[in-house]
C-alpha cells in the first residue's frame, strides 16, 4: 500500500507539473486518469468522511476529500464550501 500512496502524492502531481512545465496536455491527462484507476487512499481524513456517508471510489476522489477537509473543515470555512453550505443550509 505504500507503493499506490507514493505514487498518488508524489508520482502524479510530479508527472502534472512536468506536463504542465512543458506544455504537453497528454501528460496531465495522464496523471488525472492515473488517479481516477487508482484505489482511493485511506486514512482518518477519508474515513471520516465516509462516516458521514460519502464514499470514495478512485484516488482522484480521495485526493478531493482530503483537499477539501485541509482548505475548508480544517479552517472552519464551511460557508465558503459548497458541501458545508448546503449542509449547514438544511440546519
Amino acid at each position: 500500500m505504500q507503493a499506490v500512496s507514493i505514487i498518488i502524492n508524489a508520482w502524479v502531481p510530479l508527472l502534472f507539473v512536468y506536463g504542465q512545465t512543458i506544455g504537453k496536455q497528454q501528460y496531465k491527462e495522464q496523471a488525472i486518469e492515473l488517479l481516477n484507476q487508482l484505489k482511493p487512499e485511506a486514512n482518518r481524513i477519508t474515513r471520516k468522511w465516509s462516516r458521514g456517508g460519502l464514499e470514495c471510489r478512485s484516488a482522484a476522489q480521495s485526493q478531493a476529500l482530503i483537499q477539501l477537509e485541509n482548505n475548508y473543515c480544517a479552517n472552519r470555512r464551511c460557508l465558503d464550501c459548497q458541501i458545508g453550505y448546503f449542509l449547514l443550509k438544511k440546519i
